[in-house]
């Protein structure tokens, strides 16, 4: 690449990961996730070859709850070829959540979260029906939401809540494959509502009316990630999740979603050059 067309790194840290006293390490685990009971199988291994340390220099590895509890500590100079084992048990009882995991070798620390965590099936059955297949900022979003033990009772007067998670997404549409719907001008951020907080009646069912204010400086269609919770009156709660598509409020994109036939529209449009180029990005700031 020639040297006028290379991008500036001067506002990004490309240093790199610097060592710490010389010394690099890495903590890692069996598997990622672990239950409660489950006997946790940890090995670190250590690269001195900047700051070589004296043999058998020992190491200490310190586990906190997701409290901030200590639970685990062990120092051990035992290793082979500088790896070491860790065989940490934990109890039925403990704490979900992340556990953190420090060593600490040499006058340096080395990080890890550990997830322990419970996976509990299903208890209750959920169904969500929309009135639309694609969703739309210009009206509401409206749709029934149907509760039910798995043997078929349904799930009465039991609290339920739903949540969409907004996120950009390619648009495209198969009657025009040549034209692009996408906006690189405009950036969307993450953005995250409550659709439903509530309870449903005794037949289990819960009306869905909601404004979808979201998406105002949207670059094309956004994906809408549902994540609906139904709560047992004991507390536990059955999960579901999944994924729609918005339509945005842009005039010309809706009408040309909506009527796929050629129409009679009249477009005043002016062309301009636009130079993407960092020198002159820079020399505006």
């Amino acid at each position: 690449m020639q040297d006028g067309n290379s991008l500036s790194l001067s506002k990004f840290d490309v240093s790199g990961h610097k060592l710490q006293r010389g010394l690099k390490g890495y903590l890692y685990g069996e598997r990622g996730v672990w239950r409660p009971g489950d006997t946790l199988h940890l090995t670190f291994m250590l690269n001195d070859n900047a700051n070589k340390l004296p043999k058998r220099h020992p190491i200490k590895l310190e586990i906190t709850d997701p409290n901030g509890k200590l639970v685990y500590k062990n120092v051990t100079a035992d290793n082979l070829n500088n790896f070491y084992k860790f065989t940490v048990p934990t109890s039925s009882e403990d704490k979900t959540g992340n556990y953190n995991a420090k060593v600490s070798v040499g006058g340096a620390t080395f990080h890890k979260v550990l997830k322990i965590e419970t996976v509990k099936p299903n208890r209750l059955k959920i169904k969500i029906d929309f009135d639309n297949e694609i969703l739309s900022n210009n009206t509401p979003l409206t749709g029934n939401l149907d509760v039910k033990w798995l043997h078929g009772a349904p799930g009465k007067n039991l609290k339920a809540e739903i949540k969409a998670k907004f996120t950009s997404t390619y648009t495209a549409f198969d009657n025009f494959k040549d034209y692009t719907f996408y906006d690189p001008t405009r950036k969307f951020q993450t953005e995250e509502i409550n659709v439903f907080e509530g309870k449903v009646n005794d037949q289990g069912i819960a009306s869905i009316n909601k404004k979808l204010n979201v998406g105002k400086n949207a670059p094309g269609m956004l994906n809408v990630q549902f994540l609906v919770r139904a709560f047992e009156n004991g507390g536990d709660f059955s999960m579901d999740a999944f994924t729609k598509h918005t339509r945005l409020t842009v005039r010309l994109l809706v009408c040309v979603h909506q009527k796929v036939m050629p129409m009679d529209l009249f477009l005043r449009m002016k062309i301009k050059p636009l130079m993407w180029l960092w020198l002159m990005k820079m020399a505006s700031l």
